[in-house]
This record gives structure tokens, sequence and C-alpha cells, in this order.
């Protein structure tokens, strides 16, 4: 049997961070996005719909992605966002 080894594509993605200033305009363009499900946000958290009908609580620091291929929304840790991904250039 011959295999082969192949690479994945990275494919770029929208993120912001979750900070005071920036919780209400997160909310406003996912919302924006996903007009049939509720974005809520308390005083300090979003609670943000993602894939398969979950929620993910997203505290000040943590980021918002957003993946223009497929629609679809999730959230992240600062550290996993530091340990796993890069910036892209702008061009």
């Amino acid at each position: 049997m011959d295999t082969k080894t192949l690479t994945l594509i990275p494919r770029n993605i929208e993120a912001v961070q979750v900070t005071s200033e920036s919780i209400e305009p997160i909310a406003e363009w996912v919302q924006s996005k996903l007009p049939f499900q509720k974005v809520v946000v308390a005083k300090d958290r979003l609670y943000l719909p993602s894939s398969e009908n979950t929620t993910d609580i997203l505290e000040f620091g943590d980021w918002v992605f957003y993946d223009p291929q497929d629609g679809s929304f999730r959230g992240c840790t600062d550290d996993a966002v530091q340990a796993y991904y890069m910036e892209v250039p702008e061009e």
C-alpha cells in the first residue's frame, strides 16, 4: 500500500478579542450574521451561539472567531490563541 503525506491547507478566519469596549459591538456583529440565534451580553460575559447547538461562554480576554467560509462563530481563550495561532500579515 502506498501512502502520501498531505498538508491541510489553512484558511484565514476573522478574530476579535473580547474587552469591555468591544463586547457590545461583537454581540451586534455576531447577531447580524446569526439572526435566528440569540447572542446574550452579561456584565462581563458574552454567550455566543456556536456550532452543534452549543453556547460558548466568553470572558474579557477571550477571542471570537468567525470563519467566512462556513459562516460559523466560535470562542477561544487567549492562551490558546497565543499557543496555536499566528496573525496573518496584511497584504
